[in-house]
């Protein structure tokens, strides 16, 4: 996961390659991630309310902006199949890990993850 903040940087950074203001510098850009994965090292999640009493800081103002630049993307593709652990012989392992996600796991979940150790 990046930060808003990052995004930011993300946006400068082509802004300057391609000589184009528009978002990204005019390119189209596929995200790919898992929301369900870590909070980024520092900074705000893109799907974060942001504190708007931090636009007066430098930080602030580029945690909006990546913000603002998250909200435009346009289209969305959701994968709802998980396929790396695909097939009947992982099927309680991705049940399990669903119930992970979810923060819903169970006493089994538990004790299939301790044999993974």
């Amino acid at each position: 996961m990046i930060s808003c903040d990052f995004l930011t940087k993300i946006h400068d950074a082509l802004v300057d390659a391609k000589g184009n203001t528009a978002p990204f510098g005019g390119m189209n850009i596929i995200f790919a991630g898992d929301f369900a994965q870590l909070s980024p090292v520092s900074g705000k999640q893109l799907y974060a309310h942001l504190d708007l009493r931090r636009c007066a800081t430098t930080q602030g103002q580029k945690s909006i902006f990546g913000r603002l630049l998250w909200l435009s993307t346009n289209t969305v593709v959701l994968l709802t199949k998980i396929m790396r652990q695909s097939g009947s012989e992982n099927e309680r392992f991705v049940d399990c890990l669903t119930r992970l996600c979810q923060g819903k796991c169970t006493l089994d979940d538990y004790q299939l993850l301790q044999t993974r150790v």
